[in-house]
């Protein structure tokens, strides 16, 4: 009987202790940069956002240009602080033909 009485002051003690209202993590900000030839990518694109955020403490914004072409050098890398603010970047792109490093 003690050691039951021992016990479940113990877990009451630690429990008291523990922190009930901290604030819950912020998801991760990612990016999704997508577009190109080849593929279907308007359908990729909302299929990705939803199962990612679905199943991962994730916010998607998700860039889409390019059209349907392997030769467009798309707008979203003309600035050098593209990636900014994102926790991660993940690129379903096709753009093959272009020559830009």
């Amino acid at each position: 009987m003690d050691r039951l009485l021992l016990l479940t002051l113990s877990c009451a003690w630690l429990l008291a202790g523990s922190p009930v209202s901290a604030a819950p993590p912020k998801p991760l900000k990612a990016l999704l940069i997508t577009g190109g030839c080849c593929h279907d990518y308007p359908v990729q694109k909302e299929l990705l956002k939803k199962g990612l955020e679905q199943r991962a403490h994730i916010d998607v914004e998700v860039v889409y240009q390019g059209g349907t072409t392997t030769d467009t050098k798309i707008e979203v890398y003309d600035d050098p602080d593209w990636a900014s603010g994102f926790d991660v970047v993940l690129h379903d792109e096709c753009f093959a033909a272009v020559k830009d490093n």
